[in-house]
């Protein structure tokens, strides 16, 4: 067994999945920072949770360890293809949030929780439309090593975090260097 294999350990209560919880190759710094509603918007505490890679179906094969070589020798690469794709949910949701705001109109409000803030008050603490915003609204946390992929490498789905929808996050499937399902996004943002 490779050194890459024997960092998978079996999860008891789901059979044939395996999970490696390890340090982020890409997206290092990225964490969900805020989250802005119309009625009220929150800073979140910096956290600093692991990243978990996994497999289903077989233990992690050799194809696996290619495509996690690959995502290291590529990762600033693949960081900015899916940063395009997120950026582009971002500013979708951003300027959903800033119609919002406008038709509530842009106010103080008192609220009984403690952690909220007004939009006025954190405007200007980052570059709400840029780069630095995808390392504000989203978190990679999970990297699954597909079976699905070409004959070197499989794909890999990248989940990501996000207040902009904090049931579901976000899912997008690549394989090498192209996105093959960005998890509707390209029909919700009306092509891409």
């Amino acid at each position: 067994m490779s050194e890459f294999a024997s960092n998978f350990k079996r999860e008891k209560q789901i059979p044939h999945f395996y999970e490696w919880e390890t340090d982020r190759p890409i997206f290092q710094h990225a964490r969900v920072r805020y989250a802005l509603r119309a009625d009220m918007c929150s800073r979140w505490e910096d956290t600093s949770g692991a990243l978990y890679v996994s497999t289903l179906q077989e233990k992690p094969s050799q194809r696996h360890e290619r495509t996690w070589e690959y995502l290291i020798d590529n990762a600033s690469d693949l960081e900015q293809i899916l940063k395009r794709v997120l950026l582009k949910y971002h500013l979708y949701a951003f300027r959903l949030f800033i119609r919002e705001l406008e038709q509530l109109g842009d106010s103080t409000f008192d609220s009984p929780v403690e952690w909220a803030v007004s939009w006025s008050s954190i405007r200007d603490e980052l570059s709400w439309e840029g780069d630095q915003a995808v390392d504000a609204f989203f978190e990679l946390c999970a990297v699954h090593l597909l079976e699905d992929g070409d004959d070197a490498t499989s794909d890999v789905e990248f989940g990501f975090s996000t207040s902009w929808d904090e049931e579901h996050g976000i899912q997008i499937i690549m394989r090498r260097d192209e996105i093959m399902d960005d998890g509707g996004l390209e029909y919700l943002l009306g092509g891409m």
